[in-house]
């Protein structure tokens, strides 16, 4: 099944009209002349914004597909050159939100969050002393272990066990 099957296999009705709906909206304003005071490449700009919210709001794509839209959109349409637009992907505030979130769902995922967030003020008396010092302990502690289990002898499997 290609990836494009696979895709329409998922939506729903509602996904699918917003991914047609989405895509007439974005034609018809690139049919229509722009208004006073828009420049011709604003009026695209405006047109793939439009396409974006419709796909984005009834979540007809995965968010991440209809968040390149623009890196396949502005160079074809000559509003902006590749590598202008792949740039706006790449700056480091972008990596430091995607890190930042990470490093969130890591401690969603592994209960941190509510093991930390309970511990934190009750043994520091501040959250921002209590995580920054949680983080400092909680990585020496994995140090120890991590040390400790490599000088430890592992087990050796019998002869009848490695057959």
């Amino acid at each position: 099944m290609t990836l494009p099957n696979a895709i329409m296999a998922r939506q729903t009705s509602g996904q699918r009209i917003g991914l047609i709906v989405g895509a007439l909206l974005f034609g018809l304003l690139l049919c229509l002349d722009a208004p006073a005071g828009i420049s011709p490449e604003g009026w695209i700009v405006v047109s793939m914004t439009v396409l974006m919210a419709a796909w984005w709001f009834t979540e007809a794509l995965p968010l991440g597909v209809t968040a390149l839209v623009p890196l396949i959109v502005l160079p074809l349409a000559g509003v902006s050159p590749m590598g202008a637009v792949a740039n706006s992907y790449a700056s480091p505030f972008a990596f430091l939100l995607i890190g930042g979130l990470m490093i969130g769902r890591s401690f969603e995922k592994w209960n941190l969050h509510a093991r930390r967030g309970l511990l934190c003020p009750q043994e520091t008396g501040s959250l921002l002393a209590g995580v920054s010092a949680k983080f400092g302990f909680g990585w020496e502690e994995k140090k120890r272990c991590e040390h400790r289990s490599s000088r430890t002898p592992k087990r050796r499997l019998s002869s009848s066990r490695a057959k």
